[in-house]
């Protein structure tokens, strides 16, 4: 199989399976809405917790301007533990939403697109693991600041070399994001080998490594052509949200945050589709490969004898 053949394939998948794309839909706005609607309650949540006194809430109303930084300045002062108690419960909170969504709605797609019973418990024990390996990523990000920050400060401790402390960032940030992205990679590729092969988590992952050594130069074109495609869609939807957003702005009340929520479902069905795609991709991939390894080897051909130089001297009959 070509490298252009599998990314076709994956598209060809997903116009004869329509029903897989609404089911990676249905669960991704699931999430979606569901994690939108417990943000906007823990901020509100937060905010009916602060307290405002009737001094805050003169400096709030705007009459002395020079007293509405003053006003905010009094109402978050001290509110610090509780942001953070507040974000460790949010993450909690959509990262088990995640968990759930995305492993029963990850099961559906590949059900679908396999024709095979998905191994909910494999997959599920696959997507708790993309769970830990983005907590711990997270903390490494902290960390990473924590160590950018100590080793830009200034000897006297007066102060912190700018410079200093955004190269140190960035470069602990791009290493953390490359072990992020590869580990994640992995732990999404390994549902395709559970639900085709039936094994385990490990045998699973192993698998998978197995089959990119095998065949890089498939998944490597396959990643650039989606990535490529992402990055496309990416940069025409932000001009495209910058161009509505300032014709919306003239509208009435109401119209700007309607054009926003359909702008967001609109670039999240574009950005779910290449994501399938790419899947589909990668599974294609995999049933080549066991065709190939299926595929009984070819038997040569017996050598012919050689034929002499010289014909043989006729010798005549007695």
């Amino acid at each position: 199989m070509s490298r252009s053949q599998a990314v076709r394939s994956g598209f060809s998948a997903l116009f004869r399976e329509p029903l897989v794309y609404a089911a990676e839909l249905a669960w991704r706005w699931t999430y979606g809405i569901a994690a939108t609607l417990l943000i906007i309650y823990g901020i509100l949540l937060f905010l009916s917790t602060l307290p405002v006194s009737d001094r805050d809430l003169f400096g709030l109303s705007g009459i002395i301007p020079g007293l509405y930084g003053e006003a905010l300045a009094s109402i978050f002062k001290g509110s610090g533990p509780k942001m953070l108690r507040l974000a460790l419960m949010l993450g909690l909170g959509l990262g088990t939403l995640w968990f759930l969504c995305a492993s029963f709605g990850r099961a559906a797609t590949l059900n679908s697109l396999t024709g095979k019973p998905a191994p909910v418990r494999t997959i599920l024990r696959l997507h708790f693991l993309r769970l830990l390996v983005g907590v711990a990523a997270w903390i490494a990000y902290a960390g990473a600041f924590a160590v950018a920050a100590s080793a830009s400060r200034f000897e006297n401790g007066d102060g912190y070399h700018v410079g200093q402390f955004y190269l140190t960032f960035l470069m602990c940030s791009l290493a953390i994001s490359f072990a992020w992205s590869s580990a994640s990679w992995y732990l999404a590729l390994g549902p395709l080998f559970a639900i085709r092969n039936g094994t385990g988590t490990l045998d699973s992952l192993y698998d998978a490594a197995a089959l990119v050594r095998r065949h890089p130069r498939q998944f490597s074109w396959v990643g650039i052509v989606y990535g490529l495609m992402r990055t496309v869609v990416w940069f025409g939807a932000f001009f495209v949200f910058l161009t509505v957003i300032s014709a919306a702005a003239q509208a009435p009340e109401g119209t700007v945050t309607a054009v926003f929520i359909l702008f967001l479902a609109a670039y999240s069905a574009v950005t779910s589709f290449l994501y399938l795609a790419r899947m589909s991709s990668y599974l294609h991939i995999l049933d080549w490969d066991e065709e190939e390894r299926l595929r009984p080897p070819a038997v040569a051909a017996p050598p012919m004898p050689a034929r002499p130089l010289l014909d043989p001297p006729i010798v005549p009959a007695m």
